[in-house]
């Protein structure tokens, strides 16, 4: 057997695949390999497969080991042409004056890569809109495996007709609703959790994956007549079409010259429509950019030595306040332009969950509370609105720094604070209550659905960096 393909479409294709190579230790050696088959080269995991147009690779299957075969074509010109030519366990690749030969394993071993990449399967949607949506929920996902369920550390899908999107770590709520329709007709399933690994490998494939097909799966100006409307061709072209088919353990998202499939976790997401505040009285608006200027200005302060990660909200009708104390440093204070609705109010937030709402957001942002122990709700146009929970503060003034010589240490350091010192509120696993929510959720009713898939928390007045909870190992 024997395969010639230009240099460059086999330094492509195997960018695309790589997000679903096994790394480190494998149980099996075989995932470190990447499969040569039906004009595809493949990838796997076993949780995530992708897979990537190879016209060339139409003869019979074999398997390279991934990292060996970029290692050998970082040295050889794109301009070139590869020949592999399979010998029994062996594939020698020549092109130009290189010659090299790798093992190759039996194509057999290869893993099943799902059903992701039938033509013609599934349904239509909006992938540029899809991805930004699933994308955006990432950050609010639950990272500590040791300690949240598996569905906190997976974005939700809502199918229906529009979609919804949400996510939850015990402390934030993320959603959004997006005009599109994905029905799931025929497989049974409600809803898609999809792994944040998943997530993240398809918004890199995503950018990757140039080839744009039309709604019709044909290129994307085939169905224009020649003098047809220059701005229909232009929508054809600027909405890239995602074909996304869902069985009862898996989805495979297929669009342009690659298909990703992924396992799906199990479990039932927690319902966030009913932890969604609503007709909150207190409304503050102010400038996305100016806040986290501010915000950022006070976290080294917030967090340094004895620090809590606290930082306290204060508004009037025209200006808010925010600042944060220190034991050791003492107390600093920034202030922000606002327009309020309703009576003046404060409430104090965990500082790395505000930098991380307001990073890189322009425009105006809308924070809505009631009680400084009741969740507030964020919304900013084009990203997913937010429910957050509060911190608790006490009252009195930090004790004088012992040392001003020293600078601040960096936000990301933290170090843990004393107990008398200002703690996070009361987490969704500290407040269970069996009452259904009310119309206006507080802490407790917040814990009742997101939380209650996380860990119960140990016994300790300690906050841990982050300002959560010390999970019960």
């Amino acid at each position: 057997m024997q395969m010639q393909v230009p240099v460059h479409r086999l330094k492509h294709a195997l960018e695309l695949v790589e997000p679903a190579v096994a790394r480190g230790k494998v149980t099996l050696p075989i995932l470190a390999n990447v499969l040569f088959r039906g004009g595809k080269l493949r990838a796997t995991n076993l949780e995530l497969s992708v897979s990537a147009d190879l016209a060339e690779a139409s003869g019979d299957a074999f398997t390279l080991p991934y990292k060996t075969l970029t290692d050998v074509l970082r040295h050889i010109p794109n301009a070139e042409v590869a020949t592999l030519e399979r010998d029994g366990g062996k594939v020698t690749l020549t092109s130009g004056g290189t010659r090299v030969t790798l093992f190759s394993t039996d194509a057999g071993e290869f893993p099943p890569t799902g059903r992701g990449d039938i033509d013609g399967e599934g349904e239509l949607v909006d992938g540029d809109r899809f991805v930004k949506a699933l994308v955006g929920a990432v950050p609010y996902t639950a990272t500590d495996k040791q300690t949240a369920r598996p569905v906190l550390q997976a974005v939700c899908v809502a199918l229906g007709d529009p979609i919804e999107v949400a996510a939850g770590d015990g402390f934030r709520l993320a959603w959004q609703a997006m005009p599109l329709a994905l029905l799931g007709a025929g497989s049974g399933v409600k809803q898609l959790l999809v792994p944040r690994n998943s997530v993240q490998a398809l918004e890199r494939l995503w950018k990757r994956a140039v080839k744009p097909p039309s709604s019709s799966g044909q290129p994307a100006f085939s169905n224009f007549r020649q003098g047809a409307s220059s701005d229909a061709a232009r929508t054809a072209v600027a909405r890239r079409m995602m074909r996304v088919r869902m069985t009862a353990g898996g989805a495979s998202f297929h669009f342009g010259e690659a298909t990703l499939y992924t396992q799906l976790l199990t479990g039932e997401f927690p319902n966030y429509q009913q932890l969604i505040p609503q007709d909150l009285p207190r409304k503050v608006t102010f400038d996305a950019e100016a806040a986290y200027r501010v915000v950022r200005m006070l976290a080294p302060m917030s967090a340094g030595k004895q620090g809590s990660n606290t930082l306290r909200l204060e508004w009037t009708d025209q200006a808010m306040q925010l600042s944060a104390r220190s034991e050791e440093w003492g107390e600093v204070s920034g202030t922000v332009a606002v327009t309020t609705r309703g009576e003046p109010g404060s409430i104090a937030f965990n500082v790395r969950y505000l930098l991380e709402f307001l990073a890189g957001k322009h425009g105006l942002v809308l924070m809505e509370c009631n009680l400084p122990s009741n969740p507030a709700r964020f919304t900013h146009a084009g990203s997913p609105n937010l429910v957050l929970m509060p911190m608790f503060v006490k009252d009195g003034a930090p004790s004088p720094a012992s040392n001003g010589a020293a600078e601040p240490p960096e936000v990301e350091t933290p170090e843990e604070p004393e107990d008398d010192l200002p703690q996070e509120g009361p987490t969704l696993e500290d407040t269970a209550v069996d009452t259904p929510p009310a119309k206006e959720p507080d802490a407790q009713s917040l814990h009742q659905g997101v939380a209650a898939e996380a860990a119960p928390p140990a016994p300790s007045s300690r906050t841990r960096r982050g300002g959560a909870r010390r999970p019960r190992s």
